[in-house]
């Protein structure tokens, strides 16, 4: 894996989340020495609704590097169909190599 916007990082990402945080159940927890923090906000309006999910991994050993990763997905009235879906993940501090390294070993 090369950066955080290819399907393979959001494939790794939700099978990391499910084994170490099965259904879901806790907003923040810790996996192989990366600290894992979970948000969300959503609005619900007549015509349109609207989710944000903001994930944060921070790994505090060396070299520390801390990841920003965001789902943003839109329904229309019917609230069955996304209108639209968009992920991207970013290191905001720290070591991008060694972010993607940890999950490169992870991967395998």
């Amino acid at each position: 894996m090369k950066s955080f916007s290819e399907s393979r990082f959001f494939n790794l990402l939700a099978r990391l989340q499910a084994a170490s945080n099965p259904h879901a159940t806790i907003d923040r927890w810790s996996f192989d020495g990366v600290d894992w923090r979970r948000e969300r906000q959503s609005h619900w309006a007549q015509d349109y609704a609207y989710q944000l999910e903001q994930q944060i991994l921070t790994h505090a050993g060396r070299p520390a590097w801390s990841l920003l990763v965001i789902a943003e997905t839109w329904w229309g009235p019917d609230r069955k169909t996304a209108l639209r879906q968009t992920q991207w993940g970013r290191v905001v501090s720290g070591s991008k190599p060694a972010a993607l390294a940890w999950f490169n070993k992870h991967e395998r």
